[in-house]
């Protein structure tokens, strides 16, 4: 297990605090099991797979691998590991502060962990990792351009959310028109009419 991290010092009390970012190249043994999390963890998978653990909902567990990504609220447990054959290597911010609990409740994240195929956000987390590394930079100047890509991040993550909310209703009412007409040979433009009415 390799990890390259940067720890920031903020004051209590800052609307929105970056306690921890870096990269992390994971093996077997890599576990994190936190209760009632103080922070906020988003993670950006550059290669492999491993499991994520809704504990709200015991038994639901996620698999990120490449290009997805998942976000873990404050206030909840965070459990999640990687595989050992095929281990992590990801971009990590954890975050803290009413900001984050803000943008969350406004784009509608709240609950929800599991963020499939988000390739679009690679430069954001590629470019957090870029100013981490980068030891010339004044942390304040990190600390702003950081917050600004999160809210990216989470405002593609809610449009994300809404997209997969919005095919989710119409592939159940595909189901519901299906259901309905057992039996009978259904067309195309038929299934197209019961979604879009």
């Amino acid at each position: 297990m390799k990890e390259y991290f940067r720890v920031f010092t903020q004051e209590k009390g800052e609307p929105f605090i970056i306690e921890i970012s870096g990269k992390s190249w994971c093996d077997g043994t890599y576990l994190i099991n936190r209760k009632n999390a103080k922070i906020w963890v988003v993670e950006y998978i550059l290669s492999g797979c491993g499991t994520v653990r809704d504990t709200a909902e015991p038994g639901l567990e996620y698999y990120p691998q490449a290009d997805d990504v998942y976000l873990l609220e404050a206030g909840k447990d965070h459990y999640y590991f990687s595989d050992a054959e095929e281990p992590w290597e990801k971009i990590f911010v954890n975050f803290s502060g009413p900001v984050a609990e803000g943008l969350a409740d406004a784009y509608g994240l709240s609950g929800k962990i599991f963020y499939q195929g988000m390739s679009e956000l690679k430069p954001e987390f590629l470019a957090i990792y870029e100013m981490m590394t980068n030891e010339e930079l004044p942390e304040r100047y990190i600390l702003e351009q950081v917050e600004m890509i999160i809210h990216k991040i989470f405002r593609v993550l809610g449009q994300y959310s809404r997209e997969w909310q919005q095919e989710s209703g119409e592939i159940q009412r595909v189901r519901r028109y299906l259901d309905e007409h057992v039996g009978q040979l259904v067309s195309i433009q038929e299934l197209a009419e019961s979604i879009y009415r």
